[in-house]
Parts: structure tokens; C-alpha cells; sequence
């Protein structure tokens, strides 16, 4: 008797999961793209912001030799909270931890030191004017957006991309649920 009990428990225990996953299954190709494009438009913002030019910026005298700019007045974020702000709602914690480190704290990668993207000084903002700016996705396809893994929690979309060199490539995307709010837990471009 107690070894059909016990078969039966096991049974109930591995369908169990079978049965919770389909209720919870992750996004559709569908809903992935609705996704990318909630996203994708502020990503590549921030992205040109943290890696790329940067925000439009005050000029200095000649005779300077600042190495930070006061960021415009009508520059679209003028504080780091601000641009905090924006990159919370369209990029995951885990994935802003190294952006916030690059962009507002400078980093040391292979014993050469990043300095920070952004300050603050005299209560504005101020961009590094040293930085040099990476070369960055120009285009991607979000029509072409297939979910090709993925879980409740997780999903990894590949798209069809255009390089900054005009190359025909393949990306994948990776969203994670936070909060149960799908954000981009990877590069976009």
C-alpha cells in the first residue's frame, strides 16, 4: 500500500511542473515584439548617451584643459538621476549595475582606467568630453524578432540587425520580468 502511495506522490510531482509551465509559459514572438518596440526607441537613446556621443554639451575656452563639459541646457536629461530615472524603466537592475559603474563611477578594465561618462559639478550635469565614442548598431529588425528561449522569467529574442558597417547580422536579445515588467536585460545596440 505505502508503494503505491509513494508511486502516486511522484507522479503528482513531476506533472505538476508540466502543468504550471503551460499556464506560465514565456513570451510569444508576438508579445516579444510589442516588447522591442516599447523598448528599443529609449534603449538606443541611452545606449547613445552611456557609449556613444553622449548629451550635446557647453564649449569650453581654448586654453582648457577640463576634461568635463557642462551638458547643454536643453540637453533632454540635465541630472544623472534623470537619466537613472529612464534607463530603470527600459534595462534590468543586474544589467545597469555594470552601465551605472562605466557611465557614473569609471571603471578599470584590463589595468586601464575608464574614467566616468558623467558628473556632476556646480550643480549641473557634466559629460567627459575625452570619451571616445563606440561605434553602435544602426538598425534593427524588429519584425524579425523570434523568441528562441525562454522561461516565465526570462526570454531571449533574436532579431535580424545591421551593423555600424552596413553588415547583415543576427542578434540575440535577452528580456528578463522584473517587477512584471519586461525590460532588456542585455545590449541592444
Amino acid at each position: 500500500m505505502n508503494k503505491k502511495v509513494l508511486c502516486c506522490l511522484l507522479v503528482i510531482c513531476f506533472l505538476i511542473p508540466c502543468f504550471c509551465s503551460c499556464k506560465f509559459m514565456t513570451l510569444s514572438d508576438a508579445q516579444a515584439k510589442e516588447e522591442l518596440e516599447r523598448l528599443l526607441p529609449k534603449a538606443k537613446e541611452l545606449t547613445e548617451i552611456f557609449y556613444g556621443k553622449g548629451l550635446p554639451y557647453d564649449a569650453l575656452s581654448e586654453d582648457s584643459t577640463d576634461y568635463y563639459a557642462f551638458v547643454s541646457k536643453d540637453a533632454a536629461y540635465q541630472s544623472i538621476d534623470e537619466i537613472k530615472k529612464v534607463a530603470e524603466t527600459v534595462f534590468s537592475a543586474e544589467y545597469l549595475v555594470s552601465i551605472y559603474e562605466y557611465a557614473f563611477e569609471g571603471t578599470d578594465y584590463f589595468a586601464s582606467r575608464y574614467f566616468m561618462s558623467f558628473t556632476e559639478g556646480e550643480q549641473r550635469l557634466k559629460i567627459n568630453i575625452q570619451h571616445e565614442p563606440m561605434a553602435l548598431l544602426q538598425q534593427i529588425d524588429i519584425d524579425s524578432a523570434k523568441v528562441v528561449e525562454g522561461t516565465p522569467a526570462t526570454a531571449v529574442v533574436e532579431v535580424n540587425v545591421i551593423t555600424s558597417k552596413g553588415e547583415e547580422k543576427k542578434k540575440k536579445i535577452t528580456l528578463v520580468n522584473q517587477d512584471g515588467i519586461w525590460v532588456l536585460d542585455s545590449a541592444a545596440y
